[in-house]
């Protein structure tokens, strides 16, 4: 069942494309005619619920889900001999993860090689799910394939749907004299476009800012970057553009980028497993913020979190527990309790207290951090099922199984939903099922 928050995504997505999503719902009326089609996505955010949307729009057709990554060898088996037991006249494939593909020169040789047989003999439509510069990477190493692709749809975010950075690449990066403008929303473009043109500063400057403008702009294209990495969990990447930058200073960096810097160097470094060195940064990052803004700011409580987070990772629950609570406590005065941070707040709380040992405490503050997101988010969302995950261990700890059991049930519902049912996420959901099962001694259920 889809929820009303979804099914307003669907309805944003289709009218913002409206020629496009006529044609290929034209395209797809006939499941006698079999065709292969391409969809260009500008974000990675809209395919579910395009997809959704398609799926609903065409019932006499029956969706088949293949996902590739880097490691697939040949499409061509994976249709004509994984899946052939699936397929019929009436059946959709759709095929994801074409960006992971591409950068296996094998792939990319057997998609060359078999096009013809891919093209003539598939038993049904056949949809790639994919960005822009995916399309651009085929276009220029498979040229004979990608001169088969005569249906090609390409369908952008509506604006109400773009986070406040992707709206940010509508437009501009800012810089000091002028304005660094970015071609595309896909990750990988800006990624590169950023890449290029932070190397094409350095060289520029010779290597060394000299002046206070030089190291504004530095600091601009780079916080811009780490940003990408960031959502692509490119943690090493981060540390060495950073410290880059903090090794060039000669004094000209803004104590507020500096600022900024030791925080996103803080959660790294985390990430990567340097927990001792993150709690070096973070501390120093919230010394230098409370003097820069004042002990009430969002920043400061932005990285109190962080650091309770980082001590929650070394086992210093009691410690964790402070700095989580005075975070909530500054973001409840400048926010109110009804905003996403405030559900993230009380989600860290209580799953300290569960690790302190006081299910109780845990439950409590886990459920206000979902009423949060059940409010704010609608039915179906991967933060519910975080929520939903978490209760249910807490319950689990508590000795309440079939109260667990429910809310672990929730969570791999939505996850099925929104990641499908070969996903780590989904994994742990099944996992995490499988321990209750055990627990309440349904060996079978369990296994």
């Amino acid at each position: 069942m889809i929820g009303n928050n979804s099914l307003e995504q669907q309805q944003s997505i289709i009218s913002q494309n409206k020629e496009e999503w006529r044609k290929l719902l034209l395209l797809l009326s006939n499941p006698e005619e079999k065709s292969l089609f391409w969809i260009n996505c500008d974000t990675d955010f809209i395919k579910t619920p395009l997809y959704d949307a398609l799926t609903l729009a065409t019932p006499q057709l029956t969706p088949v889900n293949i996902k590739i990554d880097e490691r697939t060898e040949s499409l061509n088996r994976i249709i004509f001999f994984d899946k052939k037991d699936e397929l019929t006249t009436g059946s959709l494939i759709h095929v994801w993860g074409m960006e992971a593909a591409v950068k296996n020169k094998n792939f990319l040789a057997s998609l060359n090689m078999h096009r013809d047989s891919l093209f003539r003999n598939i038993p049904a439509n056949l949809i790639f799910w994919a960005n822009f510069s995916t399309g651009t990477v085929l276009a220029h190493s498979t040229y004979d394939f990608w001169s088969w692709m005569t249906l090609t749809f390409n369908f952008v975010t509506p604006p109400d749907l773009l986070n406040a950075r992707q709206k940010q690449f509508h437009d501009r990066i800012p810089l000091e004299n002028s304005n660094l403008y970015i071609p595309d929303k896909d990750a990988t473009t800006r990624i590169a476009h950023l890449e290029h043109e932070l190397e094409g500063y350095w060289t520029k400057i010779k290597g060394h800012p000299n002046t206070a403008k030089q190291m504004r702009d530095i600091a601009t294209i780079t916080m811009a970057l780490v940003n990408e990495y960031s959502d692509e969990g490119k943690y090493r990447q981060i540390v060495d553009l950073i410290e880059k930058v903090l090794v060039s200073d000669d004094g000209f960096l803004r104590s507020v980028d500096r600022i900024s810097f030791d925080n996103e160097l803080s959660l790294a470094h985390k990430d990567l497993g340097n927990v001792n060195k993150a709690k070096e940064l973070a501390e120093k990052a919230i010394s230098a913020a409370i003097t820069e803004y004042g002990d009430e700011h969002q920043n400061v409580a932005v990285f109190l979190s962080n650091l309770g987070s980082i001590h929650y990772n070394l086992g210093n629950f009691e410690i964790a527990l402070g700095y989580s609570e005075k975070a909530l406590e500054i973001e409840l005065k400048l926010f109110g309790n009804e905003n996403p941070n405030m559900a993230v707040r009380y989600n860290n709380i209580g799953l300290v207290w569960q690790r302190i040992g006081n299910p109780e405490l845990a439950i409590n503050y886990l459920q206000k951090a979902l009423d949060i997101n059940l409010k704010l988010s609608g039915n179906e969302s991967s933060k519910l099922a975080i929520g939903y995950n978490n209760l249910g261990l807490v319950f689990q700890q508590k000795g309440d199984l079939e109260t667990a059991a429910l809310y672990l049930e929730k969570a791999l519902e939505i996850d099925r939903k929104i990641f499908g049912e070969e996903n780590p996420k989904t994994a742990y959901d099944y996992n995490n099922l499988g321990g209750i099962m055990l627990e309440k001694g349904d060996l079978e259920k369990a296994i």
